[in-house]
């Protein structure tokens, strides 16, 4: 009945799982590693 939400809320999953790696935030990439190093790092 919305189609608009539908995609809506696909793109936002997409974004929320971050299954590829999104060129427009390379920061949060930066950031996952990080705190995957850190958390190594501390164990």
């Amino acid at each position: 009945m919305s189609p608009p939400l539908k995609t809506d809320q696909k793109k936002k999953g997409d974004r929320e799982v971050g299954r590829e790696p999104n060129p427009s935030s390379p920061t949060e990439l930066k950031q996952r590693q990080k705190s995957w190093q850190e958390e190594r790092e501390g164990s």
